[in-house]
């Protein structure tokens, strides 16, 4: 017999299990059961049953014959009378039965919208002095909690965000800007809209910078936390435990890259919500700047539904799904704990909405396409399929970043092949360079757009670009980078890559949602990867018998289609959507114009 932890609520299906499977808290003993009450005997007014009234009418219909009864009784019996009887019989036997009626399956405590109402004060209409019928009040759902638990239900992507509190599952996702004070709430995501101490259980954070202080106080203190960050210079050591709830983990770095993986783990009692951004775990990041979220739920697998560990191959079968494989291989990368990873691999990842992305620093030949601008070829080309041909093959690619260094227009070239679903290595750079003036374009601020935002160049403190590189830098791809928000400055990193054709639509468009391949007017990336080689990968050889490509950071975004949506217009039951987060198409940095220089 199933069983429900009291702790994590897991239903656990094994009847033999001491433990829960998911927190190992133990099996809570069963309740006592409760003395039965003695039956008491039916009144003798009630109503007779069908069953009473079918024999009453069997019993006449066998009896002595009519003459028989006379003579025994001394009086006669009429035969029309007797018929009387037996249809008033019947008609009693049909009342009791009732029509038939066709059974629908109920949740918990739910009533049948189409059942006759029983004959209550409260499920029937009264009629006030006024003579006004007054409608009974409606039966309320009982509360979740115990055997009677109802299953919860993804959240619609449309429903207000002041409406929806953190620990509302959304199994369909979401895509949001992050909300800033002084700013609109409403369509955009607060750090409190995503931890929800009060049912929070366990977590774990991936971030390049962190403010401990600041960061401690958004998470509950009893639970456990893992966080991946920078490894300390100089540290010999690749874990750090600062107290009993509170780990750190260093991934190995090489000698030059950044660990800038910005990821949010969180376990709640029922699903696991996975939170990619670009926001580190600073107060800026989360209140002053622009950032953007995908956020999505999935929901926790009972036992029977879920193959115990890896394979052999330390491949996790389904129903991980792809989402889930490489995000546990990525954890594992990281040399986050196993303990973590086994209990990621508990959730059912089949609906994630978009495509993991990930750079894992190393050098990798020509044929490996999991990371950087080579995997974002490899994902496109699989996610529309059949429908690739002509669809990106001439598209435009629009790069916001916060991050800006050492680049040049061939390397440009091979960034833009990889978000039109090509060959990367093999494009050919000598004729097709050109291309990059008019089909790509990079959104950093200008001096001028830092200067004019909120809190100036004070307020750009964590936005890179370094003088010594603006020389050789090709100038003809740089774009102002304007948020919508007027005098925002974005930390954002996203990337939009379109049909050519759609580019008039994203002109007017409102907002932007995640679609299928064959709705869309492109793809559409956002996580933690600057427009910079260290991030997205680099060649180092143009001979393809010795080609090297080359990752210096830890890095991690998802991948997903998208459609522009117009003034009025409304994302299919389910897609999630955001607000434009630019101003779309992007200026051009006008002339005698420069970046923003942090040094």
């Amino acid at each position: 017999m199933a069983w429900t932890c009291g702790r994590c609520t897991l239903i656990n299906e094994s009847d033999t299990a001491a433990a829960c499977e998911l927190c190992e808290s133990p099996r809570p003993a069963p309740p006592p059961q409760p003395a039965r009450a003695p039956q008491r005997a039916a009144p003798t007014n009630t109503l007779p049953t069908a069953a009473a009234a079918q024999q009453r009418s069997q019993s006449l219909t066998t009896s002595r014959p009519p003459s028989q009864a006379a003579a025994s009784t001394g009086s006669r019996v009429d035969a029309a009378r007797l018929e009387a009887i037996l249809r008033g019989i019947k008609r009693e036997v049909e009342v009791l039965q009732g029509p038939p009626v066709k059974r629908q399956a109920l949740g918990a405590g739910q009533a049948n919208p189409k059942a006759a109402p029983a004959a209550t004060s409260t499920s029937v209409k009264s009629e006030s002095k006024t003579g006004k019928t007054r409608a009974a009040p409606k039966p309320q759902m009982p509360l979740v909690g115990g055997s009677s638990q109802a299953p919860l239900r993804p959240l619609p992507a449309t429903m207000p965000d002041d409406q929806a509190p953190a620990s509302t599952p959304w199994f369909g996702g979401r895509i949001a800007e992050t909300y800033v004070n002084g700013f609109p709430k409403r369509g955009f995501i607060a750090l409190s809209d995503l931890i929800d101490k009060a049912t929070l259980k366990k977590a774990c954070f991936s971030t390049y910078a962190m403010e401990e202080e600041w960061f401690l106080e958004q998470v509950p203190q009893h639970i456990k936390l893992c966080v991946a960050r920078q490894k300390p210079a100089g540290s010999p050591h690749s874990y750090l435990q600062m107290s009993d709830n509170l780990l750190f983990v260093f991934p190995r770095m090489p000698e030059f890259g950044v660990m800038h993986i910005k990821f949010m783990l969180l376990w709640y009692p029922r699903f696991l919500r996975v939170v990619i951004t670009s926001a580190n775990l600073m107060r800026c990041d989360w209140e002053e700047l622009a950032n953007v979220v995908f956020m999505q739920d999935f929901p926790i697998v009972n036992s029977n539904y879920r193959k115990r560990g890896p394979t052999s191959r330390g491949q996790y079968s389904e129903p991980m799904g792809v989402f889930g494989r490489e995000l546990c291989w990525l954890l594992k990368t990281m040399g986050i704990p196993d303990e973590v990873i086994a209990s990621v691999a508990k959730h059912d990842f089949r609906n994630a909405r978009a495509h993991l992305v990930h750079s894992v620093p190393g050098s990798y030949g020509p044929l490996d396409l999991q990371h950087g601008y080579q995997a974002v070829s490899a994902k496109i080309n699989a996610m529309f399929c059949g429908h690739l041909t002509g669809f990106l093959r001439n598209a435009v690619a629009s790069f916001q970043t916060a991050s800006m260094g050492s680049v040049n227009v061939y390397w440009l070239r091979r960034l833009l092949a990889g978000f039109r679903g090509e060959d990367a290595f093999g494009v050919n750079l000598w004729r097709t360079v050109k291309e990059v003036d008019t089909s790509l374009m990079i959104l950093y601020p200008s001096k001028a757009t830092v200067d004019e935002s909120r809190y100036g160049s004070a307020g750009a403190g964590t936005i890179f670009f370094d003088q010594k590189y603006w020389a050789k830098y090709p100038k003809q791809v740089l774009r102002d980078s304007r948020s919508t928000r007027r005098g925002l400055l974005q930390h954002t990193k996203l990337v939009l890559v379109h049909r050519r054709e759609a580019q008039p639509a994203l002109g007017r468009a409102k907002s932007l949602c995640i679609t299928t391949p064959e709705s869309a007017h492109g793809v559409m990336y956002l996580g933690s990867h600057n427009a910079s080689q260290s991030a997205w990968g680099t060649h180092t050889n143009q001979n393809r018998a010795d080609y090297i490509f080359k990752i210096n950071n830890w890095e991690v975004g998802v991948l997903f289609p998208f459609r522009a949506l117009l003034e009025g217009e409304r994302p299919d039951a389910g897609w999630p959507a955001m607000g434009m987060p630019f101003e779309y198409p992007p200026r051009p940095y006008p002339a005698g114009t420069v970046p923003h220089f942090s040094r």
